[in-house]
């Protein structure tokens, strides 16, 4: 609910897409046994459940952005995993 506060019905949707994503890519990088993805979900979830808790106003932007740093470092991680997978077939 606070989230379609702040960003609307449009970016409470984007929101959840860029979520989606990231979960996706984040649980095939952890049955590879990627532990830096792991402890980057275990942040993002955290952060996201400060966020719907009563601290969402409390917080400081610095925590919000960090949820999408450490996104960002698992999608690349995923895209890194997928360049070396398709380095290997071709071999």
């Amino acid at each position: 609910y606070m989230i379609r506060y702040a960003y609307g019905i449009i970016g409470t949707i984007i929101i959840g897409v860029l979520l989606a994503v990231f979960f996706k890519k984040a649980y095939v990088l952890i049955q590879k046994g990627d532990n830096i993805t792991f402890g980057c979900v275990v942040v993002v979830v955290g952060i996201l459940y400060q966020q719907a808790s009563e601290g969402w106003f409390l917080a400081s932007p610095l925590v919000i952005l960090m949820a999408y740093v450490y996104m960002a470092v698992v999608v690349k991680r995923y895209r890194m995993s997928e360049g070396k997978h398709l380095k290997n077939e071709n071999a």
